[in-house]
């Protein structure tokens, strides 16, 4: 069986080395096949394309633009993936403070008028 995959295993035993099962090294060579394929035909030319994976060094290959949908408000990042996860962080971390100062304006006004609602000590005296 020349040219089998029985073959190749046997073959791999005859020079001392451990077989490796094929049915899971051939699927994964396709995939890395299949990916450097789709990187080249994206990076040729100017495509847009919605995407969902998981697959973060693909994004960081293959993105140059980047749109971001949050409370309905859309967000362009001009670059990478690992741009686009920089600048979103930066953007979150700059309405978090934003927020907090927000709320401590809120607090001091609020103490303050407490403060001004205080009584004064002494009762006014009516005659």
């Amino acid at each position: 069986m020349a040219g089998s995959k029985t073959g190749g295993i046997g073959q791999c035993s005859d020079y001392g080395a451990r077989p490796v099962s094929s049915s899971t090294s051939l699927p994964t060579i396709w995939i890395l096949e299949m990916i450097e394929w789709l990187e080249g035909f994206l990076s040729r030319g100017n495509k847009t394309l919605f995407m969902v994976t998981h697959d973060r060094f693909f994004l960081d290959r293959v993105c140059n633009l980047i749109l971001e949908l949050d409370n309905q408000t859309i967000y362009t990042y001009r670059g990478n993936y690992s741009y686009y996860l920089e600048k979103r962080q930066e953007r979150i971390d700059n309405t978090r403070a934003e927020i907090a100062r927000a709320n401590n304006l809120y607090r001091t006004e609020l103490n303050g008028c407490a403060a001004c609602r205080k009584p004064c000590g002494h009762k006014a005296r009516l005659s």
